[in-house]
């Protein structure tokens, strides 16, 4: 795995004379709370300004663009879609409308926040020789037959465990590099306790998480378990914060009617979208999230940081962020053992309280957005001054 350099934006001046550089960021969708655009925000709020300048190619209004136009970012009103060949006529077209973009704003670097199909704006940019960088959070195969696979100087992936499951190094070799999220650790480690706003009752045990409602982060995993666990420990609650994941709102209400049919409304409580955060995993004793599938896991790191304990599966890349059972613990999903995992933790306060404070340690020393900042900066100035060669 390549490692990425940590030269500093500063430096890209002293070699080339250039005091500033034009980035232009996109990704297909408008939403906010998930992981992709939350890392695109915070990569925006970590640049430089003394030496690059944020742009972002917006077809219309939505929540991304105006938190980025918030953290300082010029919008940039354009589309981009997918060249296929029954749309060639109209792929030339926009093509050229994006090169004029392109050049119009003095675009040097391109940062597209997916990895996509095709794409008119890697093209475009390609064209115009300005380099592209994808940066990859979800499973998205290589592919030859991908122009973007082909063109990007950079490939960014949120794990090494994501990297490898995309096949990425057999199709772009050492262009593919590891850059794990960042989360803010002042911030979560300083959360205000809601237990009297969520209605915890004194003596209460929390355990929470913060999923969308959806089968992939295991939210039946959660409820089966749950029951478990409070028929042994009836002072535990759990807590679920979370939207109902777009195209899974049968399953949600589903899961919340079994909890209601079965007497548990209050001791399995759904919270829907919240945007209290670091405040709400204050309020836990400890952080649970069985998930099927994850290719990196930022709220383990945010859980982490808020010290608190962490059970949670051992898929995708999470073994990159607990590599053992000191920093948390992690249990096979298809042995669904977790009732008992906690259960164990839940009769060992000592254990509960070391596996917190070495979580937080590593969160701190690891995925603090200072580390993630210096990676990103430093790409973009190897790729420009690469570029300037």
């Amino acid at each position: 795995m390549e490692k990425l350099t940590q030269a500093g934006p500063q430096q890209l001046t002293a070699r080339t004379g250039l005091s500033m550089r034009n980035i232009l960021f996109y990704y297909s969708s408008q939403q906010v709370h998930t992981g992709s655009p939350r890392v695109l925000m915070r990569l925006v709020e970590g640049l430089d300004r003394s030496c690059f300048v944020p742009y972002f190619l917006a077809g219309h209004e939505g929540n991304l663009s105006t938190e980025l136009e918030k953290r300082g970012t010029e919008l940039v009103r354009g589309v981009t879609g997918q060249i296929a060949r029954n749309t060639l006529h109209r792929n030339l077209g926009n093509i050229l409308s994006l090169m004029h973009l392109l050049r119009k704003h003095r675009i040097d670097l391109v940062h597209i926040n997916e990895l996509g199909w095709n794409s008119e704006l890697a093209l475009a940019a390609w064209l115009r020789r300005i380099p592209v960088i994808f940066h990859i959070h979800n499973p998205e195969q290589m592919n030859s037959r991908n122009i973007n696979c082909r063109i990007g100087s950079k490939y960014l992936y949120v794990s090494q465990a994501l990297r490898n499951q995309c096949n990425a190094s057999s199709v772009v070799g050492e262009k593919a590099v590891v850059v794990y999220n960042p989360i803010n650790v002042e911030q979560f480690s300083s959360g205000k306790i809601l237990r009297d706003d969520l209605g915890i009752k004194e003596g209460n045990f929390v355990i929470g998480t913060v999923a969308q409602i959806c089968q992939r982060k295991g939210i039946d995993i959660i409820i089966e378990t749950a029951k478990e666990v409070i028929a042994s420990f009836p002072h535990v609650v759990f807590l679920i914060a979370g939207p109902d994941a777009a195209g899974e709102e049968q399953y949600a209400s589903e899961l919340r009617r079994a909890v209601s049919d079965q007497g548990l409304a209050g001791k399995i409580r759904f919270l829907g979208t919240r945007d209290d955060i670091p405040n709400f995993m204050a309020s836990l004793d400890m952080f649970f999230l069985p998930t099927r599938s994850e290719p990196f896991g930022m709220v383990i790191v945010e859980a982490m940081a808020s010290k608190k304990p962490v059970v949670t599966s051992n898929v995708g890349g999470i073994p990159e962020i607990i590599p053992d059972e000191s920093y948390g613990v992690t249990s096979d999903v298809a042995n669904n053992d977790f009732a008992n995992v906690i259960r164990e933790l839940l009769n060992d306060p000592n254990r509960l309280k070391s596996v917190a404070e070495k979580g937080h340690e590593r969160a701190v020393a690891l995925f603090n957005d200072k580390v993630f900042n210096a990676a990103i900066n430093g790409t973009y100035s190897s790729v420009l001054q690469h570029r300037g060669r």
